[in-house]
């Protein structure tokens, strides 16, 4: 009987032990959800940046000034995300009139097996690449003017109908 038990004990340790080899520790989970966070939330600026730079052909000269911006005649309005861990914005720069770079600090590599795939496909044709080193780091964006294209026509408001 008292091999059996040690040996039930020891089945079960095992199979703890191979789930946290398949799926990983829950800090290291924690640690994969702030990341990807962090990429949906810069994907999310980037993409407000963009809107603001085709509509005054510009950027933003601070990531504040996307607050203050309503689109579809003040139905929505934008509220610029922050890291997911530890509550600062995120850093924001422009390096010339048509590039602009977004920077953020992760917690693991995207080369991390559990991490997801962070090339992600714009417009069916053109990809960016949202792969990272853990620690401190930046991604340098350039509008394509065949892209995106200055917006001089009002705003459709959604009818909320499909």
């Amino acid at each position: 009987m008292k091999f059996f038990n040690y040996l039930v004990i020891a089945v079960v340790i095992g199979v703890v032990i191979f789930g946290f080899t398949m799926i990983g520790t829950p800090g290291h989970a924690r640690k994969l959800r702030f990341d990807e966070a962090r990429i949906s939330n810069l994907q999310s600026i980037q993409s407000e940046v963009i809107y603001y730079w085709q509509k005054t052909q510009k950027f933003p000269e601070t990531l504040s000034i996307l607050n203050d911006i309503s689109r579809y005649g003040g139905i929505y309005s934008y509220s610029v995300p922050v890291d997911p861990q530890t509550g600062k914005e995120y850093v924001y720069k422009i390096n010339s009139p048509e590039e602009f770079m977004l920077c953020a600090t992760f917690d693991l590599s995207s080369e991390d097996p559990w991490a997801t795939d962070r090339t992600v496909p714009k417009n069916g044709y053109e990809y960016e690449s949202w792969d990272h080193e853990a620690g401190s780091q930046c991604f340098t964006r350039r509008i394509n003017k065949d892209l995106y294209k200055p917006l001089t026509t009002p705003e459709v408001i959604p009818s909320g109908k499909d």
